[in-house]
């Protein structure tokens, strides 16, 4: 334990990269660079932001009683011992880093459903194109064979987008998916309604949603529409860089620069969501994506929606404006698992402790 006489001239450096976020019941400390987080008293918040102005003696003086003293030995060394913190001569050297967030892409991701009919894959592929797209999800409701996804594949080909996700029914053909995937690198599939043995073969994966081999993935759950999204819960809590973390404080983590068709051929910001912009048939995906109205949900961030704002994971979070809790775009997602107001996981016995209090 460092004593407070040799260091009370200097200063405890968070390090950049280490978020602090209060919640009602305590505060959440995000290691973004190595995705971990860590809890404490939401004392320890207020002793953080005092602590970046003044110097660890001043902030001691400030403090009433020895056992105060104790606790604040106690939260330096443990900061230390985790490494979200040093002691140093100076500040000056460590400015705030600035949270401010864009993308040089006018569209980053998309969902695309399918049912009864194809799209116009051309169509809309070319128009991603036109926006930059980076990431786009294909989620089918209906068996696809794997003829049908080597043609929706082969128009990606001479395009910039960085991946192509297929969710589909579990049919057997993974010998052919896997050449499939083999061919084109930036394909990924994810098959639904698994129910064989590889989550018991492996052990660690009974309590995750998803089991990766390579590109190829398999979960059980069974995807028969969009009204299947929307769940939040601790597993799908996501720590991304700071890049990403500083767009979940200033945007929306679900629907921030994404554009979607549901499976009618309707334009929407999610398949889930009521308002559609037109159909993709009529309309330009690149006319819709400069709509204002269009970017409205995109700046609906955390600290604007009800019970999100007083949540410490909310910046970890990905959220769901589709399923509200009454059906305001303000509203707590209706499919939360937490209560930030206990601290406690309805999927859970009991609430996960604060490491330090």
């Amino acid at each position: 334990m460092k004593e407070l006489a040799t260091i009370q001239d200097k200063y405890l450096y968070l390090f950049a990269d280490c978020f602090p976020v209060k919640g009602h019941t305590r505060t959440m400390l995000c290691d973004v660079s190595r995705q971990k987080v860590y809890f404490v008293d939401n004392s320890y918040y207020e002793l953080l932001s005092v602590l970046k102005d003044n110097n660890i003696g001043t902030v001691a003086q400030m403090l009433d009683g020895e056992e105060d003293l104790i606790y604040f030995k106690e939260f330096i060394d443990y900061l230390l011992d985790i490494e979200l913190a040093i002691v140093v001569d100076t500040l000056d050297r460590f400015p705030s880093m600035e949270l401010e967030w864009d993308h040089p892409s006018k569209i980053i991701n998309s969902i695309i459903d399918i049912r009864d009919e194809m799209h116009d894959f051309n169509k809309i592929f070319n128009e991603l194109e036109v926006l930059a797209c980076y990431h786009i999800q294909i989620r089918a409701y209906c068996q696809l064979p794997v003829s049908k996804l080597e043609e929706i594949l082969a128009l990606t080909v001479g395009k910039n987008f960085r991946s192509v996700d297929f969710l589909i029914e579990y049919d057997g053909k993974e010998a052919e998916i896997k050449a499939l995937l083999d061919k084109y690198e930036i394909a990924q599939v994810t098959y639904h309604t698994y129910e064989m043995e590889l989550f018991d073969e492996e052990p660690e994966a009974k309590n995750r949603a998803k089991v990766y081999h390579g590109s190829l993935g398999y979960t059980k759950q069974k995807v028969s529409g969009c009204e299947g999204c929307g769940l939040v819960n601790i597993n799908s809590m996501r720590i991304r860089d700071v890049k990403g973390f500083t767009e979940n404080i200033k945007h929306n983590g679900c629907l921030n620069r994404k554009i979607s068709i549901d499976e009618t051929g309707n334009i929407k910001n999610c398949p889930s969501m009521e308002k559609s912009y037109g159909h993709v048939n009529n309309i330009s995906l690149t006319k819709i994506a400069d709509d204002t109205e269009f970017q409205k949900p995109w700046n609906i961030n955390k600290d604007n929606i009800d019970g999100c704002k007083d949540c410490e994971y909310r910046y970890i979070c990905t959220d769901c404006r589709a399923y509200t809790t009454d059906g305001d775009l303000h509203s707590k997602p209706a499919k939360c698992q937490y209560d930030p107001y206990t601290g406690v996981w309805a999927d859970k016995e009991e609430s996960v402790n604060t490491v330090f209090a």
